[in-house]
């Protein structure tokens, strides 16, 4: 697992299924009925990711990926990170590559 993130292999190695499914007399109470069946009855690293995501935006933070190449295979590599900080990192900003100021570049 990196410092600086986690990937969607480091959960499956740690077993995270695992430590949602202990968890899910809690998520009895935050979910309504018919969302605890989507999300919750089928445990699989992508429901997790997706809990994950809904949890932390309830305080103020959020779970964002950016595609990266480990060992030539894509994957993607989750941050926990608040708002602020994703708009102010160009990495995972929306709109990557879009200009805030227009460059005049000459030829002389």
């Amino acid at each position: 697992m990196d410092k600086h993130g986690i990937t969607r292999n480091d959960m499956e190695m740690q077993n995270i299924q695992a430590l949602f499914r202990d968890m899910k007399d809690e998520f009895v109470e935050i979910y309504k009925p018919n969302k605890f069946n989507q999300f919750c009855t089928n445990l699989t690293v992508k429901s997790c990711i997706t809990i994950t995501r809904q949890l932390l935006k309830t305080i103020g933070y959020e779970l964002v990926g950016k595609e990266i190449m480990i060992n030539n295979k894509k994957t993607v590599l989750y941050k926990i990170m608040t708002y602020d900080e994703r708009v102010n990192n160009s990495i995972y900003r929306e709109g990557v590559g879009v200009l805030e100021k227009p460059i005049l570049i000459t030829f002389d």
